[in-house]
């Protein structure tokens, strides 16, 4: 059983006893072989904005480095930038969902913000602290746990595949808590240096990571302010929404 496999008819539910295997590294090895004869086979245009010759030469060095077994999500963070690197955003390598759901389901700390990314920049879309003023929607995010933004950003674009740098940068927003995770960037609390809106002056602020279900029920009380309702005009091909 090998720690990823790039065919769904080979998938398989893996099973909590197995979240911290080690794979050895032969079987490491045979997964990105694996990984690339199916990626050959099934796309349409493995090599429209990149070259076999690359691709085969990043393989190559990512095998040679394999010194020691590793388990998933260790393997993860070494083939994912090969994935990315043929830059399709159909095509990209997930980090591990069951143990990340594992995580979530124990209690494992999120990060307290929502995140945008406008122009190579941290914003808050959203806060989920009780007291939204300590640092506002907004606000710019200068760094993480004595890590610069930009750093953070470069560090896991590198594990988003995709044409635009917009859209992997959607994707990073969005799945943000799982990038921070699998790169080991989950914490229990978060010293986060930010620029309020229209303000030049950083300032510091410590917050206490949240759990899973306590972001739910943040989300939850927004979502039980908001009414929707949905009217199809008759006899023409459009529809009235009306929101609240």
């Amino acid at each position: 059983i090998k720690a990823f496999s790039s065919s769904p008819a080979n998938h398989y539910q893996i099973q909590e006893s197995e979240f911290n295997k080690k794979y050895s590294v032969e079987d490491l090895k045979a997964d990105i072989d694996s990984l690339i004869k199916n990626l050959e086979d099934i796309h349409p245009n493995l090599y429209a904005y990149t070259t076999k010759e690359a691709l085969l030469k990043k393989t190559r060095g990512i095998k040679k480095n394999l010194n020691k077994p590793l388990n998933r999500k260790e393997f993860y963070l070494k083939i994912a930038p090969l994935v990315a690197s043929i830059k399709d955003g159909h095509t990209r390598l997930n980090p591990p969902g069951e143990e990340f759901g594992y995580y979530k389901k124990k209690g494992g700390f999120l990060f307290p913000l929502k995140i945008k990314i406008r122009a190579d920049k941290f914003y808050i879309s959203e806060n989920y602290d009780q007291d939204k003023q300590k640092i506002p929607a907004n606000s710019q995010i200068i760094s993480i746990n004595q890590t610069s933004s930009k750093k953070i950003s470069n560090e896991l674009l590198q594990l988003i595949s995709g044409e635009r740098k917009e859209f992997r940068q959607s994707v990073l927003a969005k799945y943000f808590d799982e990038y921070l995770w699998v790169s080991n960037k989950s914490n229990t609390d978060f010293k986060i240096e930010y620029l309020r809106p229209n303000s030049d002056q950083i300032q510091q602020i410590s917050l206490k990571g949240i759990t899973e279900n306590e972001k739910k029920k943040l989300s939850g009380k927004r979502e039980d302010n908001l009414s929707l309702k949905f009217i199809r005009i008759k006899n023409q091909d459009v529809a009235l929404l009306t929101i609240n």
